[in-house]
Protein backbone atom coordinates (compact mmCIF):
# COMPACT_ATOMS: atom_id res chain seq x y z
CA UNK A 1 0.00 0.00 0.00
CA UNK A 2 1.44 3.36 -1.07
CA UNK A 3 0.30 5.18 2.09
CA UNK A 4 2.22 2.71 4.26
CA UNK A 5 5.39 2.92 2.16
CA UNK A 6 5.28 6.73 2.09
CA UNK A 7 4.72 6.87 5.86
CA UNK A 8 7.64 4.57 6.49
CA UNK A 9 9.97 6.55 4.21
CA UNK A 10 9.01 9.88 5.79
CA UNK A 11 9.50 8.56 9.32
CA UNK A 12 12.81 6.97 8.36
CA UNK A 13 14.12 10.41 7.31
CA UNK A 14 13.24 11.82 10.74
CA UNK A 15 14.43 8.95 12.94
CA UNK A 16 17.36 7.83 10.75
CA UNK A 17 16.84 4.18 11.76
CA UNK A 18 15.28 1.05 10.36
CA UNK A 19 12.02 0.21 12.17
CA UNK A 20 11.41 -3.08 13.90
CA UNK A 21 9.40 -5.55 11.86
CA UNK A 22 5.71 -4.69 12.20
CA UNK A 23 2.33 -6.02 11.13
CA UNK A 24 -0.96 -4.41 10.10
CA UNK A 25 -4.15 -6.17 11.17
CA UNK A 26 -7.35 -5.11 9.40
CA UNK A 27 -10.57 -5.86 11.30
CA UNK A 28 -14.17 -5.59 10.13
CA UNK A 29 -16.24 -4.72 13.21
CA UNK A 30 -16.06 -2.80 16.50
CA UNK A 31 -16.31 -6.09 18.35
CA UNK A 32 -13.31 -7.55 16.55
CA UNK A 33 -11.38 -4.29 17.04
CA UNK A 34 -12.14 -4.20 20.78
CA UNK A 35 -11.08 -7.81 21.19
CA UNK A 36 -7.85 -7.21 19.29
CA UNK A 37 -6.74 -4.24 21.33
CA UNK A 38 -8.43 -5.15 24.63
CA UNK A 39 -10.51 -2.06 25.40
CA UNK A 40 -13.78 -3.83 26.17
CA UNK A 41 -16.78 -1.49 26.44
CA UNK A 42 -14.83 1.76 26.70
CA UNK A 43 -16.54 4.64 24.90
CA UNK A 44 -14.03 5.98 22.42
CA UNK A 45 -13.42 6.61 18.74
CA UNK A 46 -12.34 3.40 17.06
CA UNK A 47 -10.08 3.57 14.05
CA UNK A 48 -6.43 2.72 14.62
CA UNK A 49 -4.26 1.44 17.43
CA UNK A 50 -0.63 0.39 17.92
CA UNK A 51 0.52 -2.20 20.42
CA UNK A 52 4.22 -3.06 20.27
CA UNK A 53 4.76 -4.02 16.62
CA UNK A 54 1.14 -4.44 15.53
CA UNK A 55 -1.07 -1.78 13.97
CA UNK A 56 -4.79 -2.54 14.16
CA UNK A 57 -7.15 -0.68 11.84
CA UNK A 58 -10.89 -0.93 11.20
CA UNK A 59 -11.47 -1.40 7.49
CA UNK A 60 -12.48 1.87 5.77
CA UNK A 61 -15.20 -0.21 4.13
CA UNK A 62 -16.78 -0.56 7.59
CA UNK A 63 -15.95 2.78 9.21
CA UNK A 64 -14.62 6.01 7.73
CA UNK A 65 -11.41 7.09 9.42
CA UNK A 66 -10.99 10.52 11.03
CA UNK A 67 -8.12 11.20 8.64
CA UNK A 68 -7.16 10.12 5.15
CA UNK A 69 -4.92 7.07 4.78
CA UNK A 70 -1.70 9.07 4.38
CA UNK A 71 -1.74 10.93 7.74
CA UNK A 72 -3.36 7.96 9.47
CA UNK A 73 -0.51 5.62 8.58
CA UNK A 74 2.07 8.33 9.17
CA UNK A 75 0.76 8.67 12.74
CA UNK A 76 0.65 4.95 13.50
CA UNK A 77 3.98 4.10 11.86
CA UNK A 78 5.58 7.01 13.73
CA UNK A 79 4.78 5.03 16.89
CA UNK A 80 6.59 2.00 15.45
CA UNK A 81 9.72 4.08 14.84
CA UNK A 82 9.43 5.71 18.26
CA UNK A 83 9.29 2.40 20.10
CA UNK A 84 12.09 1.01 17.93
CA UNK A 85 14.32 3.93 18.96
CA UNK A 86 13.28 4.36 22.58
CA UNK A 87 12.23 0.81 23.50
CA UNK A 88 8.97 2.04 24.99
CA UNK A 89 5.88 4.08 24.10
CA UNK A 90 6.53 6.38 27.08
CA UNK A 91 5.98 9.17 27.79
CA UNK A 92 2.68 8.74 25.98
CA UNK A 93 2.12 12.50 25.94
CA UNK A 94 5.40 12.94 24.06
CA UNK A 95 5.01 10.06 21.60
CA UNK A 96 1.40 11.02 20.83
CA UNK A 97 2.31 14.69 20.56
CA UNK A 98 5.03 13.84 18.09
CA UNK A 99 2.92 11.58 15.88
CA UNK A 100 -0.07 13.95 16.00
CA UNK A 101 1.89 17.10 15.17
CA UNK A 102 4.06 15.58 12.46
CA UNK A 103 1.12 14.00 10.62
CA UNK A 104 0.30 17.64 9.66
CA UNK A 105 -3.46 17.20 9.41
CA UNK A 106 -4.61 17.63 13.02
CA UNK A 107 -7.06 20.54 13.09
CA UNK A 108 -8.23 22.14 16.34
CA UNK A 109 -9.57 25.42 17.67
CA UNK A 110 -6.22 26.81 18.83
CA UNK A 111 -7.49 29.82 20.77
CA UNK A 112 -10.42 27.95 22.30
CA UNK A 113 -8.27 25.10 23.59
CA UNK A 114 -5.55 27.43 24.82
CA UNK A 115 -8.14 29.42 26.76
CA UNK A 116 -9.39 26.18 28.28
CA UNK A 117 -5.92 25.04 29.37
CA UNK A 118 -5.11 28.47 30.77
CA UNK A 119 -8.24 28.21 32.91
CA UNK A 120 -7.10 24.89 34.39
CA UNK A 121 -5.06 25.03 37.59
CA UNK A 122 -2.58 22.31 36.56
CA UNK A 123 -2.91 21.65 32.80
CA UNK A 124 0.28 19.58 32.83
CA UNK A 125 -1.69 16.86 34.63
CA UNK A 126 -3.24 15.98 31.26
CA UNK A 127 0.23 14.97 30.07
CA UNK A 128 0.22 11.32 31.07
CA UNK A 129 3.52 9.49 31.23
CA UNK A 130 2.00 6.05 30.83
CA UNK A 131 -1.17 4.68 29.28
CA UNK A 132 -3.86 4.44 31.98
CA UNK A 133 -6.98 3.28 30.16
CA UNK A 134 -9.69 4.89 32.28
CA UNK A 135 -8.00 8.28 32.61
CA UNK A 136 -6.77 8.24 29.00
CA UNK A 137 -10.17 7.69 27.41
CA UNK A 138 -12.05 9.96 29.81
CA UNK A 139 -9.82 12.92 28.91
CA UNK A 140 -8.67 11.96 25.41
CA UNK A 141 -9.56 15.36 23.91
CA UNK A 142 -7.54 17.25 26.51
CA UNK A 143 -4.70 14.73 26.35
CA UNK A 144 -4.25 14.76 22.57
CA UNK A 145 -4.67 18.50 22.23
CA UNK A 146 -2.20 19.38 24.98
CA UNK A 147 0.28 16.79 23.66
CA UNK A 148 -0.04 18.41 20.23
CA UNK A 149 0.48 21.94 21.62
CA UNK A 150 3.56 20.93 23.62
CA UNK A 151 5.24 19.01 20.82
CA UNK A 152 4.51 21.78 18.32
CA UNK A 153 6.12 24.29 20.66
CA UNK A 154 9.24 22.13 21.12
CA UNK A 155 9.53 21.31 17.43
CA UNK A 156 9.19 24.91 16.28
CA UNK A 157 11.50 26.33 18.96
CA UNK A 158 14.22 23.65 19.11
CA UNK A 159 13.82 21.47 16.01
CA UNK A 160 13.66 17.74 15.37
CA UNK A 161 17.43 17.17 15.67
CA UNK A 162 17.50 18.28 19.30
CA UNK A 163 14.36 16.25 20.04
CA UNK A 164 15.94 13.13 18.50
CA UNK A 165 19.06 13.64 20.64
CA UNK A 166 16.84 13.75 23.70
CA UNK A 167 15.05 10.54 22.67
CA UNK A 168 18.32 8.71 22.02
CA UNK A 169 19.51 9.79 25.46
CA UNK A 170 16.19 8.72 26.99
CA UNK A 171 16.49 5.25 25.42
CA UNK A 172 19.48 4.52 27.67
CA UNK A 173 17.37 4.73 30.84
CA UNK A 174 13.65 5.14 30.03
CA UNK A 175 11.87 6.32 33.17
CA UNK A 176 9.71 9.29 34.11
CA UNK A 177 12.28 10.96 36.42
CA UNK A 178 14.99 10.64 33.78
CA UNK A 179 12.78 12.07 31.03
CA UNK A 180 11.94 15.05 33.24
CA UNK A 181 15.68 15.61 33.80
CA UNK A 182 16.28 15.45 30.05
CA UNK A 183 13.70 18.18 29.46
CA UNK A 184 15.77 20.45 31.68
CA UNK A 185 19.04 19.30 30.08
CA UNK A 186 17.95 19.94 26.50
CA UNK A 187 15.40 22.75 26.84
CA UNK A 188 16.39 24.38 30.16
CA UNK A 189 12.74 24.13 31.20
CA UNK A 190 10.64 21.90 33.42
CA UNK A 191 7.65 20.06 32.00
CA UNK A 192 5.34 22.53 33.75
CA UNK A 193 7.18 25.50 32.20
CA UNK A 194 7.08 23.89 28.73
CA UNK A 195 3.32 23.39 29.02
CA UNK A 196 2.83 27.01 30.09
CA UNK A 197 4.88 28.24 27.12
CA UNK A 198 2.96 25.99 24.73
CA UNK A 199 -0.46 27.31 25.73
CA UNK A 200 0.34 31.03 25.65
Amino acid sequence: MKAVKDAENTNRKIFQIKPQRYFIDIVYSNKEYDRKIGIGKVKTHRGGYVNKNRITIISPEVRKLSFSMEPFFYHEINHIFYTTLVGTYHPVWFSEGMSTYLMKSYKIDDSGWKNFFRSVKKPEEYSYYRYIKKKYYKNSGQFYTLSFFVYRYLSQKYGEKIILKLLKDFSKKPSQPYFDKLLIKYFKLTKKQIVQNAIR
